[in-house]
């Protein structure tokens, strides 16, 4: 079964990347809401991960105020706000992973 979502900004845009602007070492910041949108027939739960984090960040925590294992149905959509609070040396990247999964 294929698992699918749709991540836009609430202006209807995809969302294709998040660029947090100049943050202060330590300062939890957190980013416009987006709509994350179940885009298949089967129930799903969603998870937040980081990769390719560039060896500048010292520690990085990224949240969002979406409920572990709350299940999104078909058609559902959620509003979801990261947060990161992100320690570095210097300039740093990192990808955010929105990942879906069949509930089961």
């Amino acid at each position: 079964t294929t698992i699918g979502v749709s991540v836009k900004w609430l202006n209807g845009t995809d969302v294709s990347m998040i660029n947090w602007g100049k943050v202060d070492n330590g300062m939890a910041w957190v980013m416009n809401p987006m709509n994350i949108t179940n885009t298949k027939e089967v129930d799903a739960i969603l998870e937040l991960s980081t990769k390719d984090k560039s060896a500048s960040i010292t520690s990085l925590l990224l949240t969002w105020n979406y409920t572990m294992g709350t299940i999104l149905k078909p058609n559902e959509w959620v509003i979801v706000e990261l947060t990161q609070t992100v320690t570095g040396t210097g300039d740093f990247s990192y990808t955010t992973v929105i990942t879906a999964t069949q509930s089961s």
